[in-house]
């Protein structure tokens, strides 16, 4: 079916999976025609991602100020997938998440969102939410028995990334 094209596959995987797909079924992958594509820059997502929702995801909407603080989230939280899948991927999730809800999505329910799909607290992915480095280590202190120091360093290093400020040494 897959030879004759009565079945049609769009899959996007790295170099490295694509030849231990290749090492597990050969005869499989064969079939298939891959396009090399290079990667996607992100000032082209959302809009990429807006016709997505239109087309799939008919209940749900997204602000354009959203979905470009999304393409940002998915850029710095998920560098090892690659545009446009890893947001069709949020896209997917989300309208699975709202499915028979109509809602509209801005700017200040983004960070909410990519919390629940990523797992990552909020405090750190809101802009306008302050992460002093004091709280930081304080959190890491209540999991790590005896190491008052490496949470502090620790606790600072996530104050300067959530800032997205580099560090000096």
């Amino acid at each position: 079916a897959i030879r004759s094209g009565e079945i049609a596959v769009l899959a996007e995987c790295s170099e490295i999976e694509l030849e231990r797909s290749r090492q597990r079924n050969p005869q499989l992958i064969d079939q298939f025609e891959i396009l090399r594509m290079p990667p996607m820059a992100s000032g082209l997502v959302a809009p990429l991602l807006e016709q997505y929702l239109t087309s799939q995801a008919k209940d749900l909407s997204v602000d354009g100020l959203a979905l470009r603080q999304l393409v940002e989230l998915l850029e710095v939280f998920q560098p090892q997938m690659a545009f446009p899948g890893k947001g069709f991927h949020f896209v997917d999730w989300l309208g699975q998440q709202k499915a028979g809800k109509r809602e509209h999505l801005r700017s200040a329910d983004m960070a909410q969102a990519f919390s629940r799909f990523s797992g990552l607290p909020v405090q750190l992915l809101a802009e306008d939410t302050p992460l002093p480095a004091a709280k930081v280590a304080e959190a890491l202190r209540e999991g790590v028995v005896g190491q008052d120091d490496a949470t502090q360093v620790c606790g600072e290093m996530v104050a300067r990334f959530k800032a997205r400020l580099q560090d000096p040494q």
